[in-house]
């Protein structure tokens, strides 16, 4: 009977985290997240398409504002495509600006996605403020 049961408790987990999925996250930017990231940067959504159960962003980088690599190594393995679940409440909008920071290359870990014109000016200066990091290449903030 135990067994029964434990298979039962493992068979809905695997459930569980077969249902789970991401979506963009809320809130402000925070210096946790940044120093997390292997890069942050301002994309332009250039392209939306629903495929499956994922909405999918086609993104053009005007500007890297820091890495972990160096400039063209990220230019290089940086993701052209965004992907969200199509039930999220805050999808992207097309020709719309935002500032992306990504945990990993993989476009699933681009976990820090606020629209530009709506940063704070204290999270500006915290992107700003990775210029005094060494694990950072810092890469300008030529937005302005």
């Amino acid at each position: 009977m135990k067994v029964l049961h434990f298979l039962l408790l493992l068979h809905l987990k695997i459930l569980e985290i077969a249902s789970h999925y991401e979506c963009l996250p809320k809130g402000e930017i925070t210096k946790f997240n940044l120093d997390k990231t292997y890069f942050v940067a301002k994309v332009q959504v250039v392209g939306e398409r629903l495929q499956g159960k994922n909405y999918l962003y086609d993104i053009h980088y005007s500007d890297y504002y820091s890495s972990y690599n160096d400039l063209d190594y990220t230019k290089k393995h940086a993701p052209k495509t965004l992907g969200f679940h199509k039930d999220c409440s805050s999808p992207l909008r097309n020709g719309t600006y935002y500032v992306i920071g990504c945990f990993s290359f993989v476009p699933s870990d681009c976990r820090i996605v606020r629209e530009f014109d709506k940063l704070t000016e204290k999270e500006k200066e915290l992107i700003k403020s990775m210029i005094s990091s060494a694990w950072f290449y810092y890469l300008g903030w030529y937005s302005y």
